[in-house]
């Protein structure tokens, strides 16, 4: 089981290597220009030298940028990303642990569908290196939702395995995210 995540982490590391190593950003569509904008503005705000996300007066002439959620500030990912590292390299790293946190959500789902190791592997890969999954990496709130999508479905197939209170309660938190 080890040697498939692995292989998995791996694939997806040599994905986003220029991000990791090299500091560069994606330039799609909306990431560079808006992405890295909001991710920046979230760095300040984490680092108290941005006062609100409630509303930004210098960003588009006033922006709603908290209350609209167009930049998934509560996605746990995005948090931890912006605080620990300077904007440009967080909204790499941000993509990266996306795209591991959401395949590793399809293997948890495949192995409670009793599928074997390999196969959930397989399916981790070919979901995260699909076409949706990869036009999703243009927009942080985008792809920040679809790392949960996954873990919802193998939230709710633990909770069909053996109904209970505390099963269903689980279903609530990748939902949340």
């Amino acid at each position: 089981e080890c040697l498939s995540i692995g292989l998995f982490i791996a694939l997806v590391s040599y994905f986003w290597w220029p991000a990791l190593a090299a500091g560069k950003v994606i330039l799609h569509s909306d990431s560079a220009h808006h992405g890295l904008s909001l991710l920046t503005m979230l760095h300040q705000w984490l680092h108290q030298e941005l006062d609100s996300l409630l509303w930004s007066s210098g960003t588009y002439a006033g922006h709603p940028l908290f209350a609209e959620s167009q930049g998934g500030f509560l996605n746990p990912i995005n948090v931890v990303a912006a605080y620990f590292f300077q904007p440009t390299d967080a909204f790499g790293i941000a993509h990266w642990l996306d795209m591991l946190a959401s395949g590793l959500g399809v293997y948890v789902l495949c192995r409670q569908l009793n599928l074997g190791n390999w196969s959930a592997v397989f399916a981790a890969i070919a979901v995260t290196h699909g076409t949706v999954w990869l036009l999703g990496q243009n927009n942080l709130t985008v792809h920040g939702s679809l790392v949960w999508v996954a873990w919802t479905m193998s939230a709710v197939q633990y909770w069909l395995n053996a109904p209970s209170l505390f099963r269903a309660a689980l279903m609530a938190v990748p939902a949340t995210f």
